[in-house]
């Protein structure tokens, strides 16, 4: 027995597109960049669009926070746009994030079986 644990496998209940306009990038930049956020546990893609000066990715949120994102980007010397809309849709990616991440923890009750009495 080696020891390791096998590695989590994103869940597609939970998985979340999302899409950041970042400051311009070199092609190589932007190639590392990719790599570095498909590694990540949890991103199941990654693609950035040079002409437009998007990062499109689609992950498991329950397995990969945005805040692992943003430090990746940062890591990379990559960062997005600041204008207002930009951190309107990162606080709401953050709002839906820990909501499914609050809803997948969840343990539903059945609601077909009479209470315990006590």
């Amino acid at each position: 027995m080696g020891g390791t644990q096998p590695e989590a496998r994103p869940n597609v209940a939970n998985q979340v597109t999302r899409h950041f306009r970042l400051k311009p990038l070199s092609e190589a930049a932007a190639a590392l960049l990719v790599a570095a956020l498909e590694a990540q546990t949890g991103v199941v893609w990654c693609r950035f669009d040079s002409a437009r000066g998007q990062l499109s990715l689609c992950y498991d949120a329950t397995l990969c926070y945005l805040e692992q994102i943003e430090a990746t980007l940062a890591a990379q010397h990559a960062s997005v746009r600041d204008s207002g809309w930009q951190r309107m849709r990162r606080r709401y990616y953050r709002f839906v994030d820990q909501n499914l991440r609050d809803n997948a923890a969840h343990q539903p009750h059945c609601c077909s079986r009479a209470p315990t009495r006590r």
